[in-house]
């Protein structure tokens, strides 16, 4: 079975070395017996850094997730506070049964997951609104896998059996169910979930704290983009036809998160999980020149996004054991570096006796800002054969006296 091969090699110049070679000796080394390759592995041990962000966590990530993608299944929660819908401008009798035309629920997809000139199929989903028995918590979404909410069973949708592939779904909800939760001042939470029947995939669409709106396709002036209710009535001017609800919170409930076999490693975005690799340079004789130092890192022949995307680079302070709030960023390997090929890089002097490395997506977001996309893809481990594991590849060769 072939494997696809992701070489990452971090190369060090000629002319630095551990131990007696230093830079004095540029252009001058004489090595006799040719060159030897030595081949570290890292430790068993695979740390994971786990960023949260805000104390907002997971629920104030600028996406939502909807839908299941293998082991990973996410629904969108969104809770609406009508308590102060009513107004001198908006009186009561606005929202009475017979004064509404219509009441719609309204999503945004961002762009990776919309139809495009260039991409015209997307995912379909069949969506299911259903009202939870209580608003849900914050608090309690920070971090993955959030709780599994109790719901109401009836579906507040009546467009609950299409198959939608829209970029800006309007899911129909029901007048008299807005005009008991305005007339009554409630707060209701709701629950959209993707219901049987529903094409395979997760779903990005924006959320109420978004900013990046160049991540949205073009909307109308005035446009909500979180999950918004939008409401027409007949007894309104034309000009004004249009009344938004917008929600008081909303996230992502990344109920399931797939885990992985123990022999792989996972650099996952969106709910930002990172790994660590850890490395011991063994001791090197006076004479020992090391020429270059590559790592070699070979990705799941299945998961292509890593090759496709490259991978960003850190060593870490070997001595920080401080994981709640994140590791002390040392360098940012690719940064420093200067990249002249594919998955070559040439990296500064120089390499610690002992090397912790951490990995994220070189396209994504800088380390200790919030992910926009939900993102995972997969390499072979510490654990895993050794002709599949990561390495620091050494060559070498002997200086003469």
């Amino acid at each position: 079975m072939n494997r696809r091969l992701l070489q990452l090699l971090l190369l060090i110049t000629t002319s630095l070395a551990l131990g007696a070679c230093s830079e004095e000796y540029y252009g001058q080394l004489v090595c006799k017996g040719g060159l030897d390759t030595l081949i570290v592995y890292p430790r068993q041990e695979v740390q994971h850094v786990t960023v949260i962000g805000d104390e907002s966590g997971m629920a104030g990530m600028e996406s939502l997730y909807l839908g299941s993608s293998g082991g990973t299944r996410s629904d969108i929660l969104v809770n609406f506070d009508f308590s102060d819908v009513i107004s001198e401008d908006y009186p009561d009798s606005f929202f009475e049964v017979d004064n509404i035309r219509f009441v719609k629920l309204v999503l945004k997809r961002l762009i990776p997951y919309t139809a495009t000139e260039d991409s015209l199929t997307t995912t379909g989903i069949i969506y299911n609104v259903k009202a939870l028995d209580q608003p849900f918590d914050s608090e309690q979404y920070t971090t993955w896998p959030g709780p599994a909410p109790s719901i109401d069973d009836r579906i507040l949708n009546s467009d609950f059996t299409e198959l939608n592939y829209s970029n800006e779904p309007y899911l129909r909800l029901y007048p008299e169910d807005l005009s008991g939760w305005v007339l009554n001042r409630e707060t209701v939470g709701m629950v959209i979930t993707a219901a049987e029947g529903s094409d395979e995939g997760l779903v990005g669409f924006a959320s109420r704290e978004l900013t990046r709106y160049h991540e949205l396709p073009p909307l109308y002036a005035g446009s909500s983009v979180a999950p918004t209710i939008i409401v027409q009535f007949d007894d309104l001017p034309i000009y004004d036809q249009f009344f938004q609800i917008p929600p008081r919170n909303d996230t992502s409930s990344f109920e399931s998160v797939t885990s992985l076999p123990p022999e792989m490693v996972h650099v996952q975005t969106g709910l930002r999980s990172y790994p660590v690799l850890t490395f011991d340079i063994p001791p090197l004789s006076d004479r020992t020149c090391v020429f270059d130092i590559r790592l070699r890192i070979l990705e799941d022949e299945l998961d292509p996004l890593l090759m496709e995307t490259g991978l960003a680079m850190y060593y870490l302070d070997a001595s920080s054991s401080e994981w709640s709030n994140g590791p002390v960023l040392e360098e940012d390997l690719s940064a420093a570096a200067t990249r002249y090929s594919s998955y070559y890089y040439i990296l500064p002097y120089p390499m610690p006796e002992v090397v912790r490395m951490m990995f994220n997506f070189e396209t994504g977001y800088n380390y200790g800002k919030s992910d926009l996309y939900f993102t995972q893809s997969t390499f072979h481990g510490p654990s895993a054969a050794p002709e599949l594991r990561p390495a620091l590849v050494l060559i070498t060769g002997q200086r003469e006296e």
